[in-house]
């Protein structure tokens, strides 16, 4: 079981990351423009590399719910793009 779950997380990272990389530049302004408006970048980036795309996935849902202007699929690629951000990425960070 634990095989598998690891195989369905692993598979679903790729497809975030993978959507991100088409992508990228969109994800970037949908943060910069919906994201640091309450919590700034710093709050975003110090967040970087400690969450899993699961983790990423949850709570850009969370926030979306407590009025973040999100469509899904605009969920799905920030989180995507989230979880793919090293600590410190200039993408976020600056």
């Amino acid at each position: 079981m634990r095989k598998l779950f690891s195989l369905v997380a692993g598979a679903y990272a790729v497809l975030l990351i993978v959507s991100f990389g088409a992508a990228g530049p969109e994800a970037d302004v949908l943060v910069r423009e919906r994201c640091t408006v309450c919590h700034g970048a710093a709050g975003i980036c110090r967040n970087l590399g400690k969450k899993d795309p699961a983790a990423w996935d949850q709570t850009v849902k969370r926030m979306a719910g407590k009025g973040a202007r999100l469509s899904e699929a605009e969920q799905r690629l920030v989180a995507g793009f989230l979880a793919a951000q090293a600590p410190g990425s200039r993408a976020v960070c600056e």
